[in-house]
């Protein structure tokens, strides 16, 4: 049975075309033709019809296999075009292919035309189911990228722009591999010959965005055939676990400090029963002996047994869940009692600075285990600033919302307390960041430290219902913020339901520029549902770029002052220059006051101190809405 082609026929001749259309019968195929009379009519049928395929004289200078061209090109037609020649001009050949020509024939020698229209129609409906793929992958949320067989990209869909930050444009025709992983990783060279071989791979792969920031990704690659069979393209379907890799490490650690916390407390009973004698004996052996060398030798070996028997305290008090007296406490005498004892303990080197408000909420606690916490805080602290420096100890209101909360493992939201120690020393290396919290880690010499300090810290504040976050980067000085439940008693109250009304957004279209992508993210996600337009920028650079793009529609910044490249200050001073007008709002987690008060001097509306809530944000963004605007740069 013969299989039905529209064929459209394109300034042939009567002869040619009874040829033609012999030949095509031959194949198999039952041609509905249409011959347009002049390039009007080719115009037309062009932009009105669907043809399976056009067939067009090589040689006519006025209706022919250029004009078709052209005019398939103009309309975005990938309609396949034959073209026949009487002659067989192969430099004809060459520059109707590069026109875009899939195949050239000479007028006398069809028997492979049929072949080669069976190979374009597989083509055509390769191409159709593509199409039809890519538009369901546009509507998911994993990032599916589709290459060709020498890993170039043909397909990017809207998911891969927002977790890598590139848009389609940007990376058609680059190199998957090479563009989002490391030049010396090599699974996923392993995961295209294992999908080349067996058909698909699956497995983790360590990738990076445009800004340079790490994701992890569960990466299924797939081999597409054609309708041959023949290998055409590969499908690679990328899912971010990032976060959730970040809280399964936080849950592990969780569970490895309670184990280490039950080896701990049966070792620190045994030694205690050791040491209890020894502290015992030793007044008993003092008052029996009289040379001063024995006596020496005494008081040595009490100091000793002394500090060991401190450390099993502090081993014990982190072991067996920090239990103690549970009073309500008002925390600004904890933070006074601590600044006395630094004033008069630590180095004259080191100033110490308190700030509090005076309608701070009080704390169901125990003094002794809290004045333990800040003090092994301090301690850290001073002993970073060999140099000198300066320590700030600060106490504020808090109430996590939803989105807070989500983001930290141990957080719920609510009412909180935060006590926070900072200091001006040399910061923390990232490499060291995960560890500080493990029992009995420490960077400090050989018998300066016992490692427990931070682990008794956090074991203190977590038995009081809170948690601890550090935020440091490497020559920007340490911050320890303590979140502890508020309770609201002598006076005090909150009814959660009286919670004055959070101002929502009119449409407003507001720049988010942040390197942190989960901050963005969860900052994006929170304005939009609060009535915003969110545009996000990963550094300066790209903010700047975007504000210009979009001068006349953004309505406020909100920057990070902390970033890669382009730092807040930097592009709040080069915003400036465009827009003397736009509300800009600063936000850092490790904001010192030269910064601040830098800040304040490029014109911001406000400073926001991270982590926000979305309640902050929402108040923030409305107050510099309706603040006099900036009157210099």
């Amino acid at each position: 049975m013969s299989r039905p082609l529209r064929l459209l026929i394109v300034g042939s001749s009567d002869q040619d075309v009874r040829i033609l259309l012999h030949a095509l019968e031959q194949a198999g195929f039952l041609p509905l033709v249409e011959r347009p009379a002049n390039l009007h009519a080719l115009r037309h049928t062009l932009q009105e019809n669907w043809w399976d395929v056009i067939i067009a004289d090589a040689e006519s200078a006025q209706l022919g296999a250029e004009q078709a061209l052209r005019l398939a090109t103009e309309f975005g037609l990938d309609t396949p075009l034959l073209a026949i020649s009487q002659q067989g001009d192969s430099g004809k050949a060459e520059y109707l292919m590069r026109l875009g020509a899939r195949d050239f024939f000479v007028a006398n020698q069809l028997t492979r035309m049929g072949q080669v229209i069976e190979r374009e129609l597989r083509e055509i409906a390769f191409r159709q189911k593509l199409r039809e793929c890519m538009g369901l992958l546009n509507r998911t949320s994993d990032a599916c990228v589709v290459t060709d067989l020498e890993c170039q990209i043909t397909y990017w869909n809207h998911s891969a722009a927002e977790l890598y930050g590139w848009n389609a444009e940007e990376v058609a025709g680059r190199n998957f591999i090479q563009l989002l992983h490391h030049e010396g990783d090599g699974r996923p060279h392993e995961a295209s010959q294992e999908a080349f071989r067996t058909g698909e791979w699956s497995g983790e792969l360590n990738q990076l965005t445009k800004h340079g920031l790490r994701v992890l990704t569960i990466s299924r690659w797939t081999l597409l055939r054609d309708a041959r069979q023949k290998p055409r393209n590969i499908l690679v379907v990328n899912s971010d676990i990032t976060r959730q890799k970040q809280l399964e490490a936080q849950f592990l650690r969780s569970q490895r400090m309670e184990s280490l916390g039950t080896l701990a407390s049966g070792i620190a009973h045994d030694l205690n029963n050791v040491l209890a004698p020894i502290l015992m004996s030793i007044q008993f052996l003092r008052d029996t002996v009289a040379d001063d060398a024995s006596r020496t030798m005494l008081a040595t070996l009490e100091t000793s047994a002394q500090r060991g028997a401190d450390i099993i305290k502090q081993v014990l008090t982190f072991a067996r869940g920090m239990e103690g007296d549970r009073i309500a406490l008002q925390p600004k005498y904890l933070l006074k009692e601590m600044a006395k004892i630094i004033q008069e303990t630590f180095p004259k080197t080191i100033t110490v600075k308190t700030e509090y408000t005076n309608d701070l909420w009080s704390v169901m606690g125990d003094a002794t285990q809290l004045h333990q916490v800040l003090m092994n805080l301090c301690v850290n602290a001073r002993d970073a600033m060999t140099g000198g420096g300066q320590l700030t100890l600060t106490a504020e209101n808090v109430t996590l919302d939803e989105s807070f909360a989500n983001m930290i493992h141990d957080a719920k939201p609510g009412p909180y307390l935060v006590l926070c120690v900072a200091d001006t020393g040399p910061g923390i290396a990232p490499v060291i960041l995960d560890k500080i919290f493990d029992p009995f880690f420490t960077t400090k010499a050989l018998g300066k430290g016992t490692g427990l300090g931070l682990a008794t810290a956090l074991g203190i504040v977590k038995s009081h219902g809170g948690f601890l976050q550090v935020k440091s980067e490497v020559g920007r000085g340490a911050q320890f913020r303590v979140y502890l439940p508020a309770t609201f008693s002598q006076g005090t109250s909150y009814a959660p339901s009286e919670v004055t009304t959070v101002p929502r957004g009119s449409g407003q279209l507001i720049l988010v520029v942040e390197d942190e992508l989960s901050v963005r993210e969860v900052t994006r996600r929170t304005l939009e549902n609060n009535g915003y337009r969110v545009i996000t920028a990963g550094d300066g650079t790209e903010a700047l770029a975007l504000f210009v793009q979009n001068a006349r529609e953004v309505n406020a910044v909100l920057t990070d002052m902390v970033m890669p490249f382009m730092d807040g200050a930097a592009t709040i001073r080069a915003l400036r220059k465009i827009n003397a007008k736009v509300p800009i709002i600063a936000a850092s987690g490790m904001m010192s006051h030269r910064q601040e008060a830098e800040a304040t001097g490029a014109n911001v509306q406000a400073f926001l101190s991270k982590p926000f809530t979305a309640e902050q944000l929402l108040k923030c963004l409305n107050q510099a809405f309706n603040e006099p605007e900036p009157t210099g740069a």
